[in-house]
């Protein structure tokens, strides 16, 4: 220690202190639960793939079952590796739906009767999950969140609530048997709906092949023939287009129906719980009562789990706060769901993948992993006090790899793993960047759109500021307050439903706090309420988005290596560029043109320079047929683009009026086009908001008015 003595003169004195801090509630709750595991008898099989990266048998498949949405190909393979695999893993690149997959296959279990425990590190990760839940369901979903404060006094107030009758509604009246009786009815309808599709659409590409160059006089006999024959047996059944209407209405009733039956079920089944074993149930409500956690582990002991999971199939808690509420009992649950595993430690994992019989990881190695203080030189005196070899070492390097990263190394198949490949979240500017870096260009855009591309989505905005000695560059604090007090006057006059949402972010601790301050003493509380405004640096966003992304950079000419370095890690400068849904400004104070070409902060400075303006390719389209169907829509007053790439393949005309676009699959003129629609591929479009309006050659030139009546009246459809 230094002191200041009677002179004047510093002198050095000896001395030490002593400081006994509490560990917090979440670590004992881990600590004591590890200690537990290290004493078990037997390990869960997901545990043991992780652990001892010893092969486990794989259940036998359950049955699919009707969930109230439709998932794509890659979000299929990840229900159907749930249901077999002991241990497999999500790979979710920014946007691409992988909250909604987490709760898409928690349904998918729950319709089958199984017991699901949904886990995260971060409370704002199962709030996002339990809001996708609550879109499909469309109700507050049948879920006990475990943990400390509102978590806690809301599984609480369920448990008073169920136990004083207060069931949840009835689902139209109607019974589970009724319901599902009208499931298999609507599936049978939309199997037989699909067949007639396809028919049709096979029945048109062989009449347009007939429509092709001159043939000699009995050539040209065969082909009346023909296709005489063709239009027979297509004059039975309706239009293209109406048969792709029905199977689209099938499939929403399909839906809806499913979401009825799976809550119907769920309720049903608590109903009968509370008839037979009520105590267990007040049992479970005292437990969350208690105040001390050996009490707590005394009333849990004495509950039987299987009951109280057939009342409750779906759980929620932290990976922290599991031991609140659930015991430590190997394959407690069918399923465990564990989200933004990237941001999980292997050991704060373990007794949440103890409570498992099947387990599926979701995460993002591109994005950021979990924050150790553990000191390297500790973790290799830990690693030579238990004689880990040199792979073991490397594999649970609990410092620079998550669980992720070693989930995904103990997979033995490919079967096991499942990467979400459709972007649904952010404007294409604003992720193609990403897209193309961090992901090999992999992943399939949905946005896109003439109206997405034509707008000023991500704008470079030059600074002349300087970063001071504290890392704080005032003139991009400044230009960003001022920024966003403009945005929030523009939208003083809308309701909070309709205003946008903003995001304030910087890679650097020292800018996002100046930042808070500034824009702080701008806006009110109620305003930054309204427009639902974080503020923070890439970890404060990870797992979060907004409407609008102000992103400042801080760094100048003059900053040292440090900084530059640190814009060089791909999972920090991934997740800070990809926050953003239709709108990112990026605050640049330096001129990019000056840094090496491998930086990647030159590189996203050079495409934000040149994001894409209106797209203004609207050539002829090359086929006959598209070229008739383009002149006489645009002659209505649409636009209309050839072959536009959406999803990293081309639409044969996309028809675009008013900021609102349609896309028309021309079917049966001979050539490239001629082919109908893969219904995989429709459907996949319409997930990303674009409807296909099936138009066959027959129909057009049979009655061309018709046609574009029933385009327009799609239109509208498409546009409400």
């Amino acid at each position: 220690m230094v002191a200041v003595g009677a002179g004047g003169a510093p002198r050095c004195l000896p001395a030490c202190g002593l400081a006994m801090l509490e560990r917090s509630p979440e670590t004992r709750g881990i600590l004591y639960e590890l200690a537990a595991l290290a004493d078990a008898e037997r390990l869960s099989p997901p545990l043991t793939a992780l652990v001892e990266g010893a092969p486990v048998a794989r259940s036998a498949p359950g049955p699919a079952a009707a969930l109230p949405t439709t998932l794509s190909a890659a979000q299929g393979r990840a229900v159907a590796a749930a249901r077999r695999c002991a241990l497999s893993v999500v790979i979710g690149p920014p946007g691409t739906g992988k909250s909604f997959t987490a709760a898409a296959l928690a349904l998918d279990h729950l319709a089958r009767g199984e017991s699901v425990l949904i886990a995260a590190r971060t409370g704002e990760a199962l709030d996002v999950l339990e809001d996708k839940l609550r879109a499909l369901l469309g109700e507050e979903p049948p879920a006990l969140r475990v943990g400390p404060g509102s978590a806690l006094k809301r599984a609480k107030a369920r448990l008073e609530s169920l136990l004083q009758g207060q069931l949840p509604e009835p689902v139209g009246g109607a019974s589970v048997l009724e319901l599902r009786r009208r499931l298999l009815r609507c599936e049978w309808r939309l199997a037989r709906g699909e067949r007639a599709l396809r028919a049709r659409a096979a029945l048109e590409e062989r009449w347009g092949l007939d429509h092709g160059e001159e043939l000699g006089r009995l050539g040209e006999l065969w082909r009346g023939v023909r296709r005489l024959a063709i239009a027979a047996r297509m004059a039975t059944l309706p239009p293209l287009w109406t048969l792709a209407g029905r199977y689209d209405r099938s499939l929403a009733e399909r839906e809806g129906l499913a979401s009825q039956a799976l809550r119907a079920g769920i309720r049903e089944q608590l109903e009968r719980t509370l008839r037979s074993h009520r105590p267990q149930l007040r049992g479970l409500r005292d437990a969350l009562r208690a105040r001390h956690s050996s009490r707590q582990e005394r009333l849990l002991a004495d509950l039987d789990f299987d009951i109280l999971l057939a009342a409750f199939p779906l759980w929620v808690a932290r990976v922290q706060d599991a031991h609140r509420g659930l015991p430590l009992r190997s394959e407690l649950f069918d399923l465990v769901v564990l989200d933004e595993a990237t941001q999980c430690d292997l050991a704060g994992a373990l007794p949440v993948l103890q409570r498992a019989r099947r387990a599926v990881v979701f995460g993002d190695p591109r994005q950021l992993r979990h924050v150790s203080f553990l000191a390297l030189s500790r973790q290799a005196l830990l690693a030579d006090r238990f004689g880990l070899d040199g792979g073991a070492r490397e594999l649970f390097d609990y410092r620079r790899r998550s669980l992720i990263d070693v989930a995904a190394d103990r997979l033995s198949s490919t079967d096991e793993v499942a990467t979400l490949d459709e972007h649904f979240r952010s404007a294409p500017a604003i992720v193609d960047f990403s897209n193309r870096e961090f992901y090999a260009g992999a992943i399939r855009v949905m946005t896109r759109r003439p109206e997405t591309e034509r707008a000023r989505s991500l704008e470079l905005v030059r600074v002349d500021g300087r970063r001071d000695v504290d890392g704080v560059n005032l003139a991009e604090v400044e230009a960003i307050a001022r920024d966003l007090a403009a945005l929030v006057e523009e939208q003083s006059s809308l309701p909070r439903r309709l205003s946008q949402s903003v995001g304030v972010l910087s890679p650097f601790r020292a800018q996002t706090d100046r930042l808070r301050e500034a824009v702080g003493e701008t806006l009110s509380l109620a305003t930054l309420e309204k427009h639902d405004v974080l503020i923070g640096t890439p970890y404060s966003f990870q797992g979060e988005e907004r409407d609008v992304v102000f992103l400042s950079m801080a760094v100048d000419g003059a900053s040292g290596p440090g900084s530059l370095v640190y814009l060089q890690r791909d999972d920090v400068f991934n997740v800070a560029i990809t926050r953003a849904r239709g709108r990112q400004r990026v605050y640049a104070s330096l001129r990019y043109e000056g840094l090496p070409a491998a930086s990647l902060l030159r590189r996203y400075l050079e495409h934000a320079s040149g994001a894409p303006g209106p797209p203004d390719d609207r050539r002829a389209p090359g086929d006959a047929f598209a070229r008739e169907v383009a002149e006489a829509l645009g002659g209505l007053g649409y636009r209309t683009w050839s072959e536009f790439a959406v999803a990293g393949s081309p639409v044969d005309l996309l028809v675009e009026r008013d900021g609102r676009s349609l896309g028309i699959d021309l079917v049966g003129h001979p050539g490239a086009l001629a082919p109908a629609l893969e219904l995989e591929r429709s459907r996949s479009l319409r997930r990303g908001g674009l409807s296909v309006f099936p138009l066959p050659l027959s129909a057009w030139l049979e009655d061309r008015g018709r046609c574009l009546h029933a385009l327009a009246r799609a239109f509208e459809e498409a546009r409400s």
